[in-house]
């Protein structure tokens, strides 16, 4: 792909905004234009877009003026978690399916390039009937956050086939790593390695034995980029690690790296929990020629290395 196409990210002052932006710029992009309703302040500059601009992504009529003709959208924002989309479940819809709708439509009208959707492949799937779970699995989410991220996936099929509207989908696993808001509950690793630095007790919903793909953010970042350079069109690609470790794994896998003792409390289960996903990454290997170079142990070291 021409590195001068604009690149257009929506949630870049989020934690895989803020990263693809750091992994865009090392190869040289040229024009990096970040929307967001929040502003990051005191961002590095490798962080930071060349452009950025302080909306939401569904402000359809500021968008006209802000997504350049032929230029690349990636559209990482998002209102909502699977825990929020439980509670607000008409907002959710409202800000996220009908908000990207808008968004779609600014797109159509300005020619993009490709238009990147990140999706849940933790949640979209529902209760897998075999693991690694493939992009061909049926899709029966048994969570609200599941059922948003596929409505926004059949519409963008719907939009290619009447109106020949590139996109592509990425299901993605559990990224983690340097840039995620400590203030949030979501990102499990994240949540953890933060509570130890500050001498917490961690949360442990259910027994531990719930299992999940957990993918570095070096690794989920650079994914993204091959998937942008690319020139695939109306697809669906997972993008994970490929392996799935519970939760009672990463407690061992952070006490390894940390040398303390940590303070764990098991509360009760979630409901909307799936008790394995673990997401088959042959689909990207194959097509793309991309793998993950960090392994858990890798990750989480250089995740704490960085927040401690």
């Amino acid at each position: 792909m021409d590195i001068s196409i604009p690149i257009v990210i929506t949630g870049s002052s989020g934690f895989i905004g803020k990263n693809l932006i750091a992994g865009l710029k090392a190869q040289s992009y040229k024009k990096i234009i970040g929307i967001d309703k929040v502003i990051d302040q005191g961002l590095n500059e490798r962080y930071k877009p060349h452009e950025f601009v302080n909306i939401n992504f569904f402000d359809d009529e500021i968008l006209r003026d802000v997504i350049p003709n032929g230029s690349l959208v990636v559209h990482l924002a998002c209102t909502s978690n699977p825990r929020v989309s439980e509670i607000e479940r008409d907002k959710d819809i409202t800000d996220n399916v009908i908000g990207t709708l808008r968004l779609m439509d600014v797109c159509l009208e300005k020619n993009v390039k490709n238009f990147i959707f990140l999706s849940s492949g933790g949640t979209v799937y529902g209760r897998p009937e075999q693991t690694p779970i493939p992009e061909t699995h049926c899709c029966r989410p048994i969570c609200s956050h599941g059922v948003m991220k596929l409505m926004i996936e059949n519409f963008l099929n719907v939009y290619h086939e009447i109106n020949n509207f590139n996109y592509v989908i990425v299901r993605g696993s559990n990224p983690y790593g340097w840039g995620h808001n400590p203030n949030k509950k979501q990102g499990i690793i994240n949540v953890f390695i933060n509570k130890i630095i500050s001498g917490e007790k961690l949360e442990v919903w259910g027994d531990g034995k719930v299992v999940r793909d957990y993918i570095y953010i070096d690794d989920f970042t650079d994914g993204l980029i091959t998937v942008i350079k690319s020139d695939v069109n109306a697809d669906i690609l997972n993008l994970g690690s490929g392996k799935g470790y519970s939760i009672l794994e990463i407690l061992e896998a952070l006490r390894s790296t940390v040398t303390k003792d940590l303070l764990v409390d098991f509360i009760e289960s979630r409901k909307i929990d799936v008790p394995v996903n673990i997401l088959d990454i042959k689909k990207i290997s194959d097509k793309l020629g991309w793998t993950p170079k960090y392994n858990l142990e890798e990750g989480i070291a250089a995740t704490y290395d960085k927040l401690k």
